[in-house]
């Protein structure tokens, strides 16, 4: 860590991560909330993680103090699972778990993070006020309000309303806002890369610097909620991302590039190159099949790369165009085929099951795509390189033109998802990653919930036993269509890109299947 923390300070927060100390490790929103948090005089900030084989007792990382003992508790959660680990995390604090139970005695409990930003609904009951929008927006003026609060004494009342006149703040039951403005850094001036604050073996990224080289992704996939939440695409200077990594690197030898749309950052290839000449070596976060050139792949053996990401997501070019994930088939082969001249030895790749307007040529096209891909590397002499799997469930997410789309059923997904890893296990080196059907279901409903899924979660966040299909009302909402007009627990948050056009491009995705269907 390459900061202190205030001994005299008289604000004391929480800040808690509700999942395993190397996801959080890993996580730059985190790393950097704690940071900036910390460089606030007056204000300590202390990690909190979630570790379900030390469970019994929630202690902070720097001091081993209870959570009740702080002034605030603030969670960030990117992954909607955690929604039931931040209940756990209040239980196992010692509180009561619903807002309006809790004392004026106990600490304010606070929300942020990606999930948190796209649809808190569901835990609402449960916490003070959220933060809607990217956190450098939220600290001009926030540490500042805190202190003044703690100098003159105020009750929690009062620092909520202190935090409710503040630009991105929803507090239940206390808004009089019809809707609450996303924030967002929109230019490029105003915005700095976030990075690593503490470096650590037990990291998910062991012993690397991670450094953000932009924010949002132009390309708008339409079952990609980080695509349309992180409006609009903004990259960062090579000039700052270096500057960066030199000032507060530490002594970490591997830096890790982070960003949505990675290889759309239009310097990769100048970074990267750099990067390698001053004996770095990196870690990139996803690739796209277009970028790996043969100048690129170069680069990759220099730098050290051992694993390649990437996403094709659908087996067919018909299904990808529809999805607006505009790949075709030959420059998928094409970027394998550049790689064999490289010294990757694992290629990870990612598939979506169960989207909508999916048929059967789609899924055999996924077994037809990794057959293509194992002849182009076994013909190149490149036997000992892995191709790993993953088929993960498409899952319905706010803000995006598929908010609208079916989810299947969870009996239809584990039939799709056995007959394509059937053929593929009769390919040599192919490697499937395991899936949780039910985990994926349980996940859709939390990610379309609202205030009346808060019953369930805490139920099983008592680990009372639960099952999907008892999480009614929200199965119907992941196993039909929507209309336009349907109202959805994610409304009251304004978004860059309207209701009206996300409709539209469901509208003319649906209408232009209809006709298709209609010629065939």
């Amino acid at each position: 860590r390459t900061f202190s923390l205030d001994k005299e300070a008289i604000v004391q927060i929480a800040l808690v991560f509700p999942n395993s100390y190397e996801v959080a490790m890993g996580n730059l929103g985190f790393q950097s909330v704690y940071r900036q948090l910390n460089a606030i005089h007056g204000i300590r900030c202390e990690r909190c993680v979630y570790d379900p084989r030390f469970s019994d007792m929630i202690l902070t990382l720097e001091s081993g103090r209870r959570l009740s003992e702080f002034d605030i508790i603030a969670f960030s959660i990117p992954f909607e699972l955690d929604f039931i680990n931040l209940i756990r995390i209040i239980l196992l604090a010692g509180l009561e778990p619903y807002r309006q139970a809790r004392s004026k005695h106990d600490p304010l409990i606070l929300l942020g993070g990606t999930s948190a930003f796209i649809n808190p609904a569901p835990v609402l009951p449960f916490i003070d006020a959220v933060f809607i929008g990217e956190m450098e927006t939220m600290f001009p003026g926030f540490g500042e309000e805190l202190v003044s609060w703690k100098l003159e004494r105020g009750s929690k009342d009062e620092l909520i309303e202190h935090v409710m006149a503040m630009p991105g703040w929803y507090a239940p039951d206390r808004s009089d806002q019809q809707t609450i403005q996303r924030r967002s850094v929109w230019q490029k001036d105003d915005i700095t890369p976030q990075y690593s604050s503490v470096i650590t073996p037990d990291s998910h990224f062991a012993d690397m610097f991670l450094v953000e080289v932009g924010r949002g992704c132009g390309r708008f996939c339409s079952f990609c909620a980080a695509s349309h939440v992180y409006h609009p695409v903004r990259f960062f200077p090579e000039e700052a991302i270096l500057s960066t990594i030199e000032q507060h690197r530490m002594d970490a030898k591997k830096i890790g590039l982070v960003g949505a749309a990675l290889c759309d950052y239009p310097h990769i290839e100048s970074l990267c190159r750099t990067l390698s000449d001053r004996n770095f070596q990196l870690g990139l976060s996803s690739f796209r099949f277009e970028t790996l050139t043969p100048s690129f792949v170069d680069i990759l053996n220099r730098a050290g790369i051992q694993t390649v990401t990437l996403a094709p997501e659908a087996g067919t070019e018909r299904l990808r165009w529809m999805i607006n994930k505009r790949i075709p088939d030959d420059v998928i082969f094409q970027g394998i085929q550049n790689l064999t001249n490289g010294e990757i030895q694992t290629i990870k790749l990612y598939f979506l099951i169960g989207l909508p307007f999916e048929n059967e040529t789609d899924l055999d096209g996924i077994v037809r795509m990794v057959r293509q891909m194992r002849v182009i590397l076994d013909d190149r002499r490149r036997h000992s390189v892995r191709l790993n799997i993953s088929m993960n469930a498409f899952i319905p997410k706010p803000f995006t033109p598929f908010q609208w789309a079916p989810m299947n059923t969870e009996k239809v997904l584990k039939l799709k998802r056995r007959q394509v890893e059937r053929q593929l296990k009769r390919i040599e080196r192919v490697q499937l990653i395991p899936k949780s059907t039910r985990l994926e279901m349980l996940q859709a409903v939390i990610a379309l919930g609202d205030e009346r899924l808060s019953e369930i979660l805490l139920a099983m966040a008592q680990g009372k036993r639960t099952t999907v299909p008892n999480l009614s009302p929200w199965t119907n909402a992941i196993a039909t269509f929507r209309n336009v007009n349907t109202s959805l627990p994610w409304d009251w948050i304004d978004y860059p890109i309207s209701r009206a056009a996300l409709w539209q491009r469901w509208y003319r995705l649906m209408v232009g299947q209809n006709e298709d269907r209609h010629l065939s």
